[in-house]
This record gives structure tokens, C-alpha cells and sequence, in this order.
């Protein structure tokens, strides 16, 4: 077991989630899933969510997994030990011999998202409000943001709430940012809305819940890799 390896595992954590789908089915959407515990050596002990279901697998079978630990995504293959179907799916897997790591820091951040319903609360001022807008340039660490009016000033602190697509499947998303850079689209000739405001946002990664964090690293992940080709 390379070292790398072991400093991976010594990592992970009850509640760790992750993603994994069946080797064999190429073009397959990853399911959701969670760590339930480990036993040294042996075998990781996973939960499928209740609406994240793998169709067909059975012992000695071939996943493909990915593991999101900090600003890494960590993907790996390992062959079911045990499956039990009740109350849900509960998958042991093999100890991963192999982790593959890519920093999401060096992604293409992701193109802008047409007509974008975004909730947004101020709270420095208290303000929610709704908007259509576009987000650009999606990274783990921020985004840009152009609706018809201005949602603050920077420095301000708000919460996002948004949907996104991964995998085939849309999420709902919240987090909160920081207003980093605003400024009115009228000095841009290009700009499709002129009166609207440009914001630059910065993602708040701590106060962001896992599940939220799961699904942008998926977002992201997926978009690259259709950029990259």
C-alpha cells in the first residue's frame, strides 16, 4: 500500500460521502453514498442513499468510485465483498490498493449557466430576494453572478440557494459567499443585459454542508471533463 494511499485512508471519516457506480456499465450515472465505517485492511462499510439505488451488483462485482477529502477528488476501483439490501442497499468494498488524486483547483472553472433562478438572502442587510440571472466562471472557491440589480456591496455576506445539474441529476444547492467585486454591466458593450450588475462572489467552504459541497465538486468535476475532450 503506497503511502499516499494510507494518508488517504487515515483521512476518512464515519459520514464521508461519496460516489460509485458499476465498472462494467459504461455511461453510468454515479449513486450517492455514505461511509458507514471501515475495518482496517479489509473492507470499507458504504450506505446507498434511499434514492440512489446500483441495479445488478452482487459479490466479487467491479466499482468505480471517487472520494471528495478537502480540494481533492480521489478516484478509485474496488470489488464488492458484500451486499445487503435492506432496509437499503449496504455495499462493503474492498480497501482501495490505488487512489487516482486531481486538485479541483486546477479545473477549467466551468461557462456561464443561462437564466439561473438564484434565492439570495443579504446577511449584513437582511435582504432575500429572488432573481434570473447567469453564474460564470463556477469554481469550488467562487463564481460570478449577473442579475438586474445589485444584491450588495463588497465585503457583504449573503447565502445562495440554486440548482444545478450533475450527472444526469439536478440538485439543489445552498451555500453561503462573500461579495467580493460588484460593478453595473453598462460600460460593456457586449453585455447581453446592460443595466445588469456583475458580482464576484467568494464561496464560503466551512460554513458549506457536506451534501452542498458534494454535489458542486460533482458539477465541476463532470464539466471539466466534458471541456478536456
Amino acid at each position: 500500500m503506497a503511502k499516499e494511499t494510507k494518508q488517504i485512508l487515515d483521512k476518512i471519516a464515519i459520514g464521508d460521502r461519496l460516489e460509485l457506480k458499476p465498472s462494467s456499465s459504461e455511461g453510468a450515472d454515479y449513486c450517492q453514498a455514505v461511509i458507514l465505517g471501515m475495518i482496517p485492511s479489509q473492507c470499507l462499510l458504504v450506505s446507498l442513499t434511499q434514492s440512489d439505488q446500483l441495479s445488478g451488483i452482487k459479490k466479487g462485482a467491479i466499482l468505480d468510485g471517487r472520494l471528495f477529502q478537502g480540494d481533492d477528488i480521489l478516484g478509485f476501483r474496488a470489488a464488492i465483498v458484500h451486499v445487503s439490501k435492506r432496509p437499503h442497499q449496504i455495499v462493503s468494498i474492498e480497501i482501495p490498493k490505488f487512489f487516482s488524486q486531481t486538485d479541483m483547483r486546477v479545473w477549467p472553472r466551468v461557462p456561464t449557466l443561462e437564466y439561473l433562478n438564484l434565492a439570495v438572502k443579504n446577511e449584513t442587510t437582511g435582504a432575500l430576494k429572488l432573481y434570473k440571472g447567469k453564474m460564470s466562471n463556477i469554481s469550488l472557491s467562487g463564481a460570478g453572478l449577473d442579475i438586474p440589480t445589485s444584491m450588495g456591496k463588497p465585503g457583504d455576506r449573503i447565502s445562495l440557494r440554486f440548482r444545478l445539474g450533475s450527472d444526469g441529476e439536478e440538485y439543489d444547492i445552498t451555500m453561503h459567499a462573500i461579495i467580493r467585486q460588484m460593478r453595473p454591466r453598462a460600460h460593456n458593450k457586449l453585455a447581453l443585459r446592460k443595466s445588469w450588475f456583475f458580482h464576484g462572489v467568494e464561496f464560503d467552504l466551512p460554513r458549506m454542508k457536506g451534501e452542498d459541497k458534494l454535489n458542486l465538486q460533482g458539477y465541476i468535476y463532470e464539466q471539466s471533463k466534458t471541456l478536456s475532450h
